[in-house]
């Protein structure tokens, strides 16, 4: 496979880890919106609310990710692309982890830790030397609206 086919295989997999996240965040927000009380299996009874809206949010993106992938899965497959393996069951499996990581782990992963992050310089008081000279008759012209 050439490296723009890998470049391909890659942005096609990171928009779609984009569009599930975001499909997630929106089915997740209008069912805060609208009070819809997510059912608790009976595995989760008694886990707080918080932990039991990031477990169907994993859900809903597992389920997404799986449609994804059995749609487009000549199209998806993370390993093939990037020439590592060829082994077709721990492609799918390994590029389903990424669909439904979502795109801030992918972003959180590929950031480089040796890379200094940037420091915002303290701001410091501005000082203005210099000499000013008022001038009365046109503050007074200013005021009457007779300009200059």
């Amino acid at each position: 496979m050439n490296p723009a086919d890998a470049v391909a295989t890659i942005t096609r997999i990171g928009v779609a880890a984009f569009v599930i996240e975001r499909i997630v965040a929106a089915l997740m927000f209008l069912a805060a919106y609208f009070n819809v009380a997510l059912p608790a299996p009976k595995a989760t009874e008694g886990v707080p609310v918080e932990k039991r809206t990031r477990i169907w949010s994993f859900a809903l993106a597992a389920i997404l990710a799986g449609f994804v992938l059995w749609r487009y899965q000549s199209r998806m497959q993370l390993l093939s692309g990037l020439n590592i393996a060829e082994g077709k069951t721990l492609d799918l499996v390994v590029t389903w982890i990424v669909l439904v990581s979502g795109t801030d782990r992918i972003a959180a992963f590929l950031k480089a830790p040796s890379a200094p992050a940037l420091q915002k310089q303290p701001s410091q008081p501005i000082q203005v030397t210099g000499t000013l000279t008022l001038d009365e008759g046109a503050a007074k012209r200013m005021a009457a609206g007779q300009g200059h």
